[in-house]
């Protein structure tokens, strides 16, 4: 399947459901920039904002994605793919936050070999 072939197709099945669409990526936009002016505004931990991040993020993230990969999807094309659903489906939402999860254990290992390795050069060659 060729990029043409995925645009066309994708084309076909929003038809009708742009406005979802940009509901739906407005709506995580605006959770955002909300989030960030709480954080901005009220001082609390990291821990806790990262953890608040986390908790409201993930599963709108891991539904708009889903809902985007159902609604376009050829082979299991659903005409009515309610957003709410996928967000409060507990087996979607858990796999979701476990990859999360993986993701962010493997951005951890590998930030910290990098910072190690700064920090070696530094002390070999400032020291």
């Amino acid at each position: 399947m060729t990029i043409r072939d995925i645009k066309i197709n994708t084309k076909e099945k929003l038809r009708g459901k742009y406005f979802e669409a940009l509901v739906l990526l407005y709506a995580i936009i605006f959770i955002s920039v909300n989030l960030y002016l709480f954080e901005l505004f009220i001082k609390i931990p990291d821990y806790i904002s990262v953890i608040i991040n986390f908790s409201v993020l993930t599963p709108m993230f891991i539904g708009a994605g889903w809902w985007f990969a159902k609604t376009t999807e050829k082979k299991y094309f659903v005409e009515n793919v309610d957003f709410l659903k996928i967000i409060t489906n507990v087996s979607i939402v858990t796999r979701g936050i476990l990859l999360s999860f993986i993701l962010l254990l493997i951005q951890a290992v590998f930030f910290t070999a990098i910072i190690t390795c700064i920090n070696g050069a530094y002390n070999i060659f400032c020291k």
